[in-house]
């Protein structure tokens, strides 16, 4: 009988597993795959630390939690002209033999996030219920064009941003 409550503990955890997975989407970006890029544009690796990016979609408060510590709490909205929130925050992990979970809260929705040593960058994307989580150790670039006027003038001006 113990056996058969074991196996049916399983099950049903892959299920409940399986339920939440669909609504997470996790990628692992390569560096190898973009041509001629800039070394500024890579983090370093041998540093102990991964960056989190809020990316889009966040409007309201957002929590992060690195283990059970509250590390950001924040009204944020997402910049719609470039797609993204700006803001971040930074752990370091230097001090830690096991790395813990990071935690993102909002709008009642929450996703649990691991951290690998070979990854610096983590970036989050949540809409409506579907959460991104793109690995990475390359800086994304926004492209932001404002509408200058000047004397009647109107020209647009190119405003490149490095996360």
């Amino acid at each position: 009988m113990n056996r058969m409550i074991r196996v049916l503990l399983i099950i049903i955890s892959l299920v409940i597993y399986s339920c939440k997975s669909n609504k997470i989407t996790i990628k692992y970006d390569k560096e190898n795959r973009y041509e001629e890029l800039d070394k500024s544009m890579v983090a370093d690796k041998s540093k102990e630390y991964v960056i989190v990016f809020l990316e889009d979609y966040f409007n309201g408060e957002v929590k992060g939690y690195v283990g059970d510590e509250l590390v950001f709490n924040e009204k944020i909205e997402t910049e719609e002209s470039i797609g993204t929130t700006l803001r971040t925050f930074i752990y370091d992990y230097s001090k830690n033999k096991k790395l813990p979970i990071i935690k993102i809260e909002t709008e009642g929705k929450s996703v649990d996030i691991d951290i690998f040593r070979n990854y610096k960058l983590i970036y989050i994307y949540m809409e409506d219920d579907k959460w991104e989580i793109i690995y990475s150790n390359v800086y994304a670039t926004y492209e932001w064009i404002i509408n200058e006027t000047q004397h009647n003038n109107t020209t647009q001006k190119r405003i490149h941003i490095t996360h």
